[in-house]
């Protein structure tokens, strides 16, 4: 876990693992920190695979404790 030494905040974790004899590490990257109801959160998450990137996640919105319906937990056809 990397933490930024001014802010405090996560900026990135390191995870390695072994896959079929050969070292795999799994680099996640939070950057695009915004203030949401208070709580500084990431807007960007990048993940890569052995120093290659795999997937980047932008949000555009983020809410906190939303009321959800019971029905957004049922599965269809039931």
């Amino acid at each position: 876990h990397y933490i930024g030494a001014e802010t405090g905040l996560p900026l990135r974790t390191v995870e390695t693992f072994e896959q079929q004899g050969m070292k795999q590490e799994i680099r996640t990257d939070f950057s695009d920190y915004q203030s949401v109801d208070g709580m500084l959160v990431p807007f960007t998450t990048t993940q890569s695979m052995s120093g290659k990137p795999v997937v980047t996640i932008k949000v555009q919105k983020m809410e906190f404790n939303v009321p959800i319906e019971d029905e957004f937990f049922q599965m269809p056809g039931k």
